[in-house]
């Protein structure tokens, strides 16, 4: 049931309006956030296609949200953060927000906060609860270096934590074979894709 909220917040999501009106046509839609650098939507680049964009689908959102239990939604909270590497980073939260409560009437009680020290500290000492955020990535990563950091029980800060995750990070330690460590890191992406652990909405563009 948790699966399919998550599935129906993540398909409540018009990605390309964010592009458009928010990131005005320079930024393309994503679901994973790993995959930024390594030109996902590239034909023949690294994990091409494997974790492409969900569908815009009000309707099934809201169909999934029913069957796990929540026909008529619920209420949750949002950080809204402004980011010196994305200025706009806020304003995607909001769109976000809005989105949720026009597609899945989820009543969003939006919360203005500095990134650092308030969201990374409840990030840290793991005391999110039922917050969402919003992050822009600074930098290239892939799935199993940015879960090494922020996806498990080990790490210095949070972002989620799963047993999946938690394994997958072990048996990567001390691999040096390339080949084996790709495999991981691969698996890592769809254990978090197929569960919809976080959600990627839009990779700016730079001119």
């Amino acid at each position: 049931d948790r699966v399919k909220i998550r599935l129906a917040m993540d398909i409540a999501l018009d990605r390309q309006a964010i592009a458009d009106q928010i990131y005005l046509g320079y930024g393309v839609p994503i679901v994973m956030w790993q995959s930024w650098g390594y030109g996902a939507r590239i034909p023949g680049s690294l994990w091409y296609n494997r974790w492409p964009v969900r569908p815009y689908d009000p309707q099934k959102a809201r169909q999934l949200l029913a069957e796990a239990g929540y026909p008529n939604s619920f209420s949750m909270n949002a950080w809204v953060s402004e980011l010196p590497n994305n200025p706009v980073n806020d304003d995607v939260m909001v769109a976000i927000a809005n989105m949720w409560e026009k597609n899945l009437n989820i009543k969003g009680n939006l919360k203005t906060a500095q990134f650092n020290p308030t969201v990374r500290q409840n990030l840290i000492a793991r005391t999110f609860g039922d917050h969402a955020f919003t992050f822009t990535l600074p930098v290239i990563t892939g799935p199993a270096y940015a879960n090494s950091n922020n996806h498990c029980s080990w790490c210095p800060l949070a972002y989620f934590e799963h047993p999946g995750i938690d394994a997958l990070m072990r048996s990567g330690e001390g691999v040096l074979d390339v080949d084996k460590a790709l495999a991981i890191s691969t698996k890592i992406g769809d254990l978090t894709y197929n569960d919809v652990m976080s959600a990627g909405v839009v990779e700016g563009q730079l001119l």
